[in-house]
């Protein structure tokens, strides 16, 4: 009934929170997914983290409209039947959950930025107002946690998150996260739609000094978690990913071209779909060098008891891999000839008109 179904989730909520109180450990996502208002714990930061996993009742599917996995809600019982409800892979959680709770990808990239940027690097970063941008943001952990470690973040998602429960997370923890000096906001980001020459980093109309005197195109680190699910939004993402790249290339202050590191989590459910996005990724049309980052040290992160996590059973997060993608120095040097190309061609055709007009 209604009634047990509320007491539950209380009940899970206050054991959440005794649990983020006592010892800074949070659970696997899997465990958390009906918990409407989730305690979660980050290094020096308490978050209330929203989710709306009855989202498929009132405002529809949640996945991103032009995918064809809004034909997958209807195979929900026969993924839970097949899989148990532990461990189903974000296809199964089509219609109802994807983009509006947590994930355990998200809750890994969040243990292993924090150990890889959380060091004598975070006044430097504060100093010069380092850019961070977060695709496909969801509940928002990724973005909040990169806020929580000096970063001024930005949280993107397709619009009906961006300006639901991502808005709402983002807004109701920005304090909580403001001790690291880093800002956050959300604003939706359209992978299908995305316009390289047109994106510029926002401007919160709140202050005259948000661009820092910094070119407004320009990224200095960017994430994206638990977004490698269905092959039609692989294209998008990964032009989405190339076009920012390039932009912050391309803009950089320093006298040769440095494109931002990438940072992805992924739960590999389907080896073959894994594959293909990576070898998409690779090949000629985006350049990328994609590298894994060591099982073994990620292993350590999630389960040590210092942590946030102190997961002890693989069981879980099985599945979740983190990987690294930079665009390549020969990706990097052709798209620079091919914008020089493009520059010669229009200062041509504008003396060529000049020319035809003084006659």
């Amino acid at each position: 009934s209604r009634a047990e179904e509320g007491s539950e989730q209380v009940a899970w909520s206050q054991v959440d929170l005794s649990l983020s109180m006592e010892a800074p450990h949070n659970l696997p996502a899997h465990a958390t997914k009906h918990v409407q208002q989730l305690h979660y714990a980050l290094p020096n930061a308490q978050l209330v983290l929203h989710q709306d996993n009855h989202a498929a009742d009132s405002t529809g599917p949640s996945i991103h409209p032009r995918s064809p996995l809004l034909l997958a809600a209807l195979h929900n019982a026969i993924c839970t039947a097949v899989l148990g409800p532990n461990h189903l892979p974000p296809a199964c959680y089509a219609g109802s959950l994807i983009g509006r709770t947590v994930w355990l990808g998200a809750q890994v990239l969040s243990v292993y930025l924090d150990h890889l940027l959380a060091d004598s690097r975070h006044q430097h970063r504060v100093a010069h107002n380092q850019r961070a941008i977060d695709l496909g943001s969801g509940t928002g952990l990724v973005a909040l946690a990169l806020a929580n470690l000096g970063y001024d973040t930005l949280a993107t998602d397709v619009d009906a998150i961006a300006h639901g429960v991502l808005a709402q997370n983002v807004r109701e923890n920005a304090d909580r996260v403001s001790r690291g000096r880093g800002r956050i906001r959300a604003a939706a980001l359209d992978w299908f739609t995305f316009d390289r020459d047109a994106w510029r980093w926002p401007s919160s109309g709140e202050d005259d000094d948000d661009q820092d005197g910094g070119d407004a195109r320009h990224v200095d680190l960017i994430t994206t978690a638990d977004t490698v699910y269905d092959p039609s939004l692989s294209e998008p993402l990964l032009r989405t990913l190339h076009g920012l790249s390039l932009l912050s290339s391309l803009s950089s202050s320093s006298g040769s071209p440095t494109p931002p590191p990438i940072y992805l989590a992924l739960e590999a459910r389907d080896p073959a779909l894994i594959a293909s996005f990576f070898q998409l990724a690779a090949s000629s049309t985006f350049g990328f060098k994609c590298s894994r980052i060591d099982p073994a040290r990620i292993k350590k992160l999630v389960e040590s008891e210092k942590g946030t996590l102190a997961w002890q059973d693989e069981a879980d997060w099985e599945g979740v891999e983190l990987w690294k993608l930079v665009l390549s120095k020969r990706e990097l040097n052709l798209q620079k000839t091919s914008r020089r190309q493009l520059r010669q061609q229009a200062l041509l055709s504008v003396n060529t008109a000049t020319a035809e007009g003084g006659a």
